[in-house]
């Protein structure tokens, strides 16, 4: 419950929260919609903005689903060091 002035929200599951984002996707949703063209990360020597992180890990989501892989399933990822 929120009074005059409070900003503080309740969630559906009964956390009250000031605003800030609970989870990571909430997180990196944040980011995106604030920072989409700025630099994300820089790896070896390529930077990539939120906005193309987004792209790129939905075409990855998307590539697992066409597989068969759904909500809750575990996977590996094997990579390099590198981040």
């Amino acid at each position: 419950m929120s009074t005059e002035g409070d900003s503080s929200e309740t969630r559906p599951n009964g956390d009250t929260t000031t605003g800030a984002p609970a989870t990571l996707t909430e997180a990196l949703t944040h980011s995106l919609d604030r920072f989409a063209d700025l630099v994300a990360v820089t790896v070896e020597g390529s930077e990539y903005t939120y906005g193309e992180l987004d792209q790129r890990s939905n075409a990855v989501a998307n590539a697992l689903a066409n597989r068969g892989v759904a909500p809750g399933d575990r996977l590996a990822l094997i990579m390099s060091n590198c981040l």
